[in-house]
């Protein structure tokens, strides 16, 4: 805003002193060709003296639309601040981090943004590139997502970008761009949201489930998962008790299509126990069926999973 304002004070200033000049020089000349000297009003100091009212009223006219021009300008800018300021304190009470950056400069970060990156003042990211908080492996996607805010002037989906807390600690956060007029200059609004504990916790569970499945096929006890009466899994020992040859020999298949016919009520019955009271079903003596047909005695245990 200070640009403006001296521009403001500087149109005064020339407006005031051009003014006075073109009314002077033609009060100098009328002065010198007064009546007293010559005797009647010579033509040529009349012609410069309509001309020079002729550029004074072009002068005047010319000032007029340049102080309207910058008289609105002054009033939108002070408008903007004041709004700036009002989203600067819904920023501030943000539970999300929000960053607001131009050519790699960072202007902007809200309270919870500065405790995400572990910085107890705004000076101390003040000095950072924003770019440089972001882990190494995630600076192309970061880059893109920057470049297509600022390109379609919308806001970009969210997506997991890994980011250096200045310890040197590694967080996890949901990231979008958007861009925002801030200052009068179109800025990119960067908004976070500390997901560390949920990505830790997926791929904890992920290795676990990779463990479990590694343990489960390696097992020499047939086992298989069920879904809605619908098989979804076999591990090695169940296929080669079934005869199965892959997967696509079990997916989608019920599990009466592998328990003999004279022995489906009783499974039948024994799986309605099982989703009605989510309790373990002990050891069943039951015939069950290969897919080439042949049967074969089996003792059968159900347990619920998650």
């Amino acid at each position: 805003m200070m640009p403006l304002l001296k521009r403001y004070r500087m149109f005064k200033f020339y407006a005031t002193s051009g003014a006075g000049m073109l009314a002077l020089r033609p009060l100098d000349a009328w002065a010198q060709n007064t009546f007293a000297n010559s005797g009647n009003w010579p033509a040529e100091p009349a012609v410069w003296f309509s001309g020079a009212l002729m550029i004074a009223f072009l002068w005047a006219w010319v000032l007029m639309i340049q102080y309207r021009y910058l008289r609105s300008r002054l009033d939108d800018s002070r408008e903007f601040v004041g709004r700036n300021d009002e989203y600067r304190e819904m920023l501030n009470v943000s539970p999300d981090g929000v960053m607001i950056s131009v050519n790699d400069r960072l202007l902007y970060a809200n309270p919870a943004a500065l405790k995400l990156f572990g910085a107890a003042t705004f000076d101390l990211l003040a000095d950072k590139r924003p770019i440089t908080l972001v882990d190494s492996g995630f600076l192309r996607i970061t880059q893109a997502m920057r470049r297509e805010s600022l390109k379609t002037r919308r806001g970009t989906d969210y997506s997991i970008v890994r980011h250096t807390q200045l310890d040197g600690a590694k967080i996890d956060a949901e990231v979008a761009c958007a861009p925002v007029n801030w200052g009068g200059v179109l800025c990119n609004v960067v908004i976070l949201w500390d997901v560390t504990g949920r990505v830790r916790g997926d791929r904890e569970l992920k290795e676990s489930e990779e463990r479990h499945r590694d343990l489960i096929e390696s097992a020499p006890d047939a086992m298989y998962v069920q879904m809605d009466g619908m098989i979804v899994y076999m591990n090695t020992a169940c296929r080669k008790l079934f005869l199965v040859d892959d997967s696509d020999g079990y997916r989608g298949r019920s599990v009466l299509d592998f328990v003999h016919p004279d022995e489906r009520n009783l499974t039948s019955r024994s799986l309605a126990k099982f989703f009605g009271h989510k309790a373990k079903v002990e050891l069943l003596e039951q015939r069950r069926l290969r897919v080439d047909g042949t049967d074969f005695p089996a003792s059968v245990s159900i347990r619920p999973i998650t």
